[in-house]
């Protein structure tokens, strides 16, 4: 927790600070690394044509994916200052997308939302601990916002996709597996390669 950042540190108690699959990795340089590697994916995918709506809305987003996913693989936790703005800037952009309207981008933040809280629910019920993290739960919002309802089973199709790329990795280096980095990399991919579907 040494290396989170004064603001970060002020919204997240001490106590739910765990250790995750990079937990011996500096925090800032994890999180500069995967800036880099998402900028890098962004010119790539767009050929040059960084003026675009999508792509300034993905230079804009790409800080915040990276920080969130560099704490989730730390830390283990995906924080509300990053994931509810997050939200907000899918529902703004959703007014000027040609690949999203408001409508859509409201109903994927609220089926998603509702759809991961029943999931939690049910597996707290079966197995009497939370499966999913508030912080998923926050970024799966947000991520509604940005794919729209009607693209949903996309974003969550690539991040169990994801996931399981993953998971032999993160197993590796820690008992616990930090789903958030998956859900990221689906968000990214959806947003990056959203003109192929």
């Amino acid at each position: 927790m040494s290396d989170m950042w004064p603001i970060e540190k002020r919204f997240i108690p001490q106590a739910e600070i765990d250790k995750g699959p990079f937990h011996q990795l500096p925090l800032n340089k994890l999180w500069l690394g995967l800036w880099l590697l998402f900028i890098t994916s962004l010119t790539c995918a767009f050929n040059g044509a960084i003026l675009s709506l999508e792509a300034m809305v993905l230079c804009a987003i790409s800080p915040l994916l990276a920080r969130l996913t560099a704490l989730d693989l730390k830390h283990l936790i995906l924080l509300d200052i990053y994931t509810l703005p997050l939200a907000l800037i899918g529902l703004i952009y959703s007014f000027w997308s040609s690949h999203v309207t408001p409508v859509e981008s409201f109903f994927g933040v609220v089926v998603a939302g509702f759809s991961l809280l029943i999931l939690n629910f049910i597996s707290e019920k079966m197995d009497k601990h939370s499966g999913i993290g508030g912080g998923d739960i926050k970024f799966c919002l947000a991520a509604g916002a940005f794919v729209g309802v009607l693209n949903l089973h996309y974003f969550f199709w690539l991040a169990f996709f994801f996931a399981l790329l993953l998971w032999p990795v993160l197993r590796a280096y820690n008992k616990h597996i930090s789903f958030g980095p998956a859900l990221i990399l689906a968000l990214w991919s959806f947003m990056l390669f959203k003109h192929l579907l």
